[in-house]
């Protein structure tokens, strides 16, 4: 995406420069990323739906284990 970036005439970005903010750009976008995961992860909704797949899944396995005996 930089190399793309770095062609366009309309940027100052020399293709030259790109090797020098590849690292800079990669991690802001990674902690842009990780902000948004934990903010969408920390939602009251989906940790509601991983609690009940938890539990669905306790109660499948013990459905199992009493049919088994």
């Amino acid at each position: 995406m930089l190399d793309r970036v770095a062609g366009n005439p309309k940027i100052s970005l020399e293709p030259k420069d790109v090797p020098a903010v590849r690292d800079v750009v990669a991690e802001t976008v990674r902690d842009e990323l990780a902000a948004l995961e934990q903010h969408a992860t920390n939602s009251t909704g989906y940790q509601s739906r991983v609690a009940q797949g938890s539990l669905a899944s306790v109660m499948g396995a013990g459905t199992l284990i009493v049919q088994l005996d």
